[in-house]
């Protein structure tokens, strides 16, 4: 995956602006430079993950480990 939970939806909707609708859905505030492991609980962080990644076309499979 592309994006991890230690960005921050700042960082994330400046490189990818079509997540700023799944922010909108998760009622999350894009201003804010806090990371999202800090920002979001745990049983909602990984649905939230799988969905910034889905929506930039990015998961497991398309990805190598370590870069």
């Amino acid at each position: 995956m592309v994006i991890q939970s230690n960005m921050s939806p700042n960082e994330i909707v400046n490189i990818w602006k079509e997540t700023n609708r799944i922010f909108q859905e998760f009622q999350i505030e894009t201003t804010t430079t806090v990371p999202l492991i800090q920002l979001v609980s745990s049983n909602k962080l990984a649905n939230l993950l799988d969905e910034l990644n889905q929506e930039i076309g990015s998961s497991q499979i398309t990805c190598i480990e370590g870069g």
